[in-house]
């Protein structure tokens, strides 16, 4: 069914394999007699080579399937067994070496992720290696260009340091960018990132937004709606058509000129309209919990009560409008 190894044979030249090596003995291996030799070599892609060119479809299955046992140095001793031994042998023995490959450590198949789920995956990869102290970063420079640039770009741009083109250049914005990035983590405020730097950046949270849930409506403030009754004050129209303005309800915003009365039974004031010469009259009947002085500035919520005649300290008559204060803030 198969070739023993031709005993003849220089136990340093492997025929048609071309492989060359030191001789070790393998013995009681079912099927392939007392005296099989086979030479031991560190390579497993050399056995892997040899087994390919001597057993094609039985080392196909074993080679592709469980190729990290090639570096197994028990596994290579079998490996030539296979080869120069019968293939009873093989057949036998490769029920043992597909078991032993189950145990063997295997990679995830990443050939269905999308760049984002790559992308992903490097990046703990990374913070991994980072933890188990190796650094994959080295130093750049001013200057400096490629694929280390472009990802410390897009790195700072998803932390917010940096808006600029992503350019893969190391050029005075990304610098700029990398020193903000820099003073707020303490690092050496130089913007050249060493491989140091480069691990900090790269194990760096993205800011946590607020949250999008609608905030809570504030309580509105009853008196808003109140205030909102009352409209602006126009002085000389009052003046000449008091009539048509009584009862009309209008805030006043002004510094207190005088104050006549007291908290207990009310105060009067002449109130000097904001930004203009003019003076209304306005009668406070209402407690208040503060005294009213001069040079106090009020906004003042009233309702207009035509005008109010008056002798000055000179004796003279003076007529301006007059109101009812409703409500007072006293600014």
């Amino acid at each position: 069914m198969g070739s023993r190894l031709n005993g003849d044979a220089d136990p340093g030249q492997l025929g048609a394999s071309g492989i060359e090596g030191g001789v070790g003995d393998i013995r009681g291996i079912p099927g392939g007699g007392a005296g099989v030799t086979a030479p031991a070599v560190g390579r497993g892609r050399v056995v892997q080579a040899a087994l390919q060119e001597r057993h094609p479809t039985l080392a196909g299955p074993l080679v592709v399937e469980h190729e990290l046992l090639l570096g197994a140095t028990g596994v290579l001793y079998v490996l030539f067994a296979l080869v120069y031994a019968t293939l009873d042998a093989a057949v036998l023995l490769l029920p043992a070496l597909l078991a032993a490959a189950e145990q063997a450590p295997r990679l995830p198949d990443v050939s269905g992720y999308t760049v984002e789920e790559l992308l992903l995956l490097q990046e703990r990869i990374q913070a991994e290696l980072l933890s188990k102290g190796h650094n994959p970063y080295y130093d750049l420079e001013r200057g400096d260009k490629g694929d280390a640039v472009l990802n410390i770009q897009k790195k700072l741009q998803e932390l917010g340091y940096y808006d600029g083109p992503l350019n893969g250049k190391l050029d005075s914005e990304t610098q700029k960018a990398f020193k903000r990035f820099e003073k707020d983590h303490g690092l050496a405020n130089d913007g050249l990132p060493s491989g140091e730097d480069q691990a900090v950046l790269f194990m760096a949270e993205k800011p946590v937004k607020p949250s999008d849930e609608p905030k809570p409506e504030a309580t509105p403030n009853i008196m808003d709606a109140i205030y909102q009754e009352y409209g602006p004050f126009d002085y000389q129209d009052c003046m000449r058509y008091p009539e048509k303005h009584d009862g009309e309800k209008v805030v006043l915003r002004g510094k207190v000129l005088q104050v006549l009365g007291n908290r207990s039974d009310g105060f009067q004031i002449r109130l000097g309209i904001a930004g203009s010469d003019d003076v209304v009259f306005v009668f406070i009947n209402h407690a208040l919990d503060y005294n009213l002085i001069e040079n106090d500035f009020l906004v003042v919520y009233a309702r207009m009560q035509q005008t109010i005649t008056y002798k000055s300290t000179w004796n003279r008559e003076i007529t301006i409008p007059a109101a009812v204060a409703d409500y007072i803030i006293l600014r």
